[in-house]
């Protein structure tokens, strides 16, 4: 039987992510995310603790820096309508597909 695995990740307005829903389809085996300086990365890591947790650590472990972090998920350059989320689409041993969503409600 197959594991349970991380097959998609989607994000809108989160941190670097726009006001349009990007999606990442992952590889059944290992996927790797490049890209340069500012692309994204750290944003879709935090991402994902953000779905799973609630919460992004950044702002605990960086406490000399906590007020840079104030206020930090939501994209500051997109308007306040915009829906901030993180989803998530695990294929399970099964085959079936089931999707976690966290919607940010306050930053």
């Amino acid at each position: 039987m197959a594991p349970l695995r991380l097959a998609k990740l989607e994000v809108q307005g989160f941190r670097s992510f726009g006001s349009g829903r990007q999606t990442v389809d992952l590889a059944d085996t290992v996927t790797t995310v490049w890209g340069g300086n500012s692309q994204g990365k750290s944003s879709l890591a935090e991402g994902v603790e953000f779905l799973l947790t609630g919460a992004t650590a950044r702002r605990d472990l960086v406490a000399s820096a906590k007020d840079e972090f104030a206020d930090s998920l939501r994209n500051a350059h997109i308007a306040p309508t915009v829906d901030v989320f993180v989803e998530a689409t695990f294929m399970c041993p099964d085959g079936t597909p089931r999707r976690l969503k966290r919607v940010l409600t306050e930053d």
